[in-house]
């Protein structure tokens, strides 16, 4: 048995510690590559391929133990080894309980008698491998879905948590193949003090743009014509509601409901608040379920109606609308004022693609805005064994590194649950929405 074709990737501290030992194997038809960081340790996986990982504890990356559990995890052959030869470093790679450890001193004929029982492990081993994971095949196949069996469920939950760093003690998971490792580079890169090393001829990335609406559209005559009359009409079957003038409290207004509403007619926004110092939930509730039932019987045909509760620091609500052409109406019930608005969409409706698996649909990368958190779990589709793995979950978000790591990387893709199509479509409100008033905040200061 030989280990000529081999590829092995070693990460260290110093690479004159291995200079020997890399002869030793070259000679012997065995590929090296050396790395000195944990970042192109882990882009050096996706190009290299290794076969076996010798990772030396003696770096000085602080997520050495992390990456050595983790490629554990990932099924990868890792190898611990230490380059300072003390009892100290003995007993660290003791912890690991890795029966084919490197002790120190490194030489290449010991490591060449650990690679040459790995290879004659795994080759007693491989039919029953083959044969196992022909069966777990078989068996993720037939389900079609994500719920897989027990055995393999733990497997995933495990897999699932490689590269997953806490905050907090919130969960996070990522992903066993090459999408995890893209990942994980992102999120090294993203420690504090990380500045690029001389192995990485990488330039720096910028930061992403904040997510802009794409400009005013002027809301079509027959439009305003059917809001106007959708408004007066919802408000007048209400005994003692009479139309005013907008109040000035509109000014300082904090929090509003949206409609987010899609006909045949029309595809907007449909906007309502209270004046602050009189608001009566109750009544606000009311007349809310008026518009609805105004709506309701007023729109031929099938229509979308979402909605949703937004609040901001203070601005001009009034001034807002105006801006962006929109209509803005308000009605006095007793001591309350009611106001309604209408803003024409500036976003396109929401494009989603099927997948393999019924419960899962795509979304667009470009619908997710970079720092704002999630209203429901992100995945990912990893097409070599059609899996979709965790990648944020709800209340997270996408940080604007990791952003740009999946666009350099042409992910053009996240995933969601068909279930959680509701809540995207609550995100992808709030972004255009709240794109929208920071927009008019930076353009009246």
């Amino acid at each position: 048995m030989k280990l000529r074709g081999k590829k092995l990737l070693i990460l260290c501290d110093k690479k004159d510690s291995f200079e020997s030992l890399e002869a030793y194997l070259a000679h012997k038809g065995v590929y090296i590559k050396l790395i000195t960081s944990v970042e192109g340790y882990f882009k050096a996986l996706q190009e290299f391929e290794p076969h076996y990982c010798l990772v030396s504890i003696d770096n000085k990356d602080p997520y050495v133990s992390d990456l050595i559990e983790n490629l554990r995890k990932a099924e990868f052959i890792v190898i611990p080894t230490a380059e300072t030869h003390n009892l100290e470093a003995s007993k660290r790679i003791d912890e690991y309980e890795i029966e084919y450890s490197l002790f120190p001193p490194i030489n290449g004929q010991k490591l060449e008698n650990i690679l040459m029982f790995l290879e004659k492990k795994q080759e007693s081993e491989s039919e029953t491998l083959r044969s196992l994971k022909y069966e777990k095949k078989e068996k993720l196949q037939a389900k079609d879905s994500l719920d897989y069996t027990k055995e393999e469920s733990k497997s995933l939950k495990e897999i699932q948590e490689l590269f997953y760093e806490t905050k907090n003690n919130s969960e996070k998971v990522s992903e066993p193949d090459d999408v995890a490792l893209i990942k994980k580079a992102i999120e090294y890169e993203m420690k504090d003090g990380n500045a690029p090393t001389e192995e990485s001829s990488e330039e720096p990335l910028e930061e992403p743009p904040e997510f802009t609406h794409s400009g005013i559209i002027e809301v079509e005559p027959k439009v305003v014509k059917e809001i106007d009359r959708l408004f007066n009409d919802s408000m007048s079957s209400i005994k003692g509601c009479k139309k005013v003038e907008p109040p000035e409290s509109l000014r300082s207004t904090r929090d509003f409901t949206v409609y987010a509403i899609t006909t045949e007619k029309m595809s907007g926004y449909i906007l309502t608040t209270v004046d602050a110092a009189v608001g009566d939930t109750k009544e606000q509730t009311k007349i809310e379920g008026k518009f609805v039932e105004s709506l309701t019987r007023s729109v031929d045909g099938p229509f979308e109606l979402q909605r949703l509760t937004l609040s901001f620091e203070e601005f001009d609500f009034k001034d807002w609308i105006e801006t962006y052409d929109g209509v803005l109406k308000s009605f006095q019930l007793q001591d309350m004022v009611v106001s309604w608005a209408f803003l024409q969409k500036t976003e396109n409706d929401l494009i989603m693609s099927s997948t393999e698996r019924e419960d899962m649909v795509g979304v667009n990368l470009s619908e997710i805005t970079p720092e704002v958190k999630a209203k429901n779990d992100l995945y990912l589709h990893l097409p070599s064994n059609n899996k979709f793995l965790l990648y944020t979950k709800e209340g997270n978000n996408i940080a604007s590194n990791q952003f740009l790591r999946l666009n350099k990387f042409q992910i053009k893709e996240m995933h969601i649950k068909k279930d959680d199509i509701d809540k995207f479509k609550d995100y992808k409100v709030e972004k255009e929405i709240t794109s929208m008033v920071k927009g008019h905040k930076k353009d009246a200061a």
